[in-house]
């Protein structure tokens, strides 16, 4: 919140969509395949099963993963292109 952002865990927020008997992509208004939601609950059911630091370590690499997926002219992105 420091720079006007709010940061909620994975776990904090899939607890949240559970009280409102939601998923993910209600939550964000897109449609999914069945096949893709069943990823998604395979994946929070293994995530769920590690401890707090190794959670915390899954959620440090997707943070990572994102921002170098989103820069330009990474090894990411020239992959994708060739």
């Amino acid at each position: 919140m420091e720079n006007g952002e709010y940061k909620v865990s994975l776990e904090t927020l899939f607890k949240i969509l559970s009280i409102f008997e939601m998923n993910i992509a209600d939550f964000f208004h897109e449609e999914i395949s069945g096949s893709v939601r069943d990823q998604g609950i395979e994946f929070l059911r293994q995530y769920q099963r590690l401890s707090p630091r190794a959670q915390e370590e899954v959620q440090d690499f997707i943070q990572f993963k994102l921002l170098h997926e989103d820069k330009p002219g990474t090894s990411i992105n020239n992959k994708k292109s060739n």
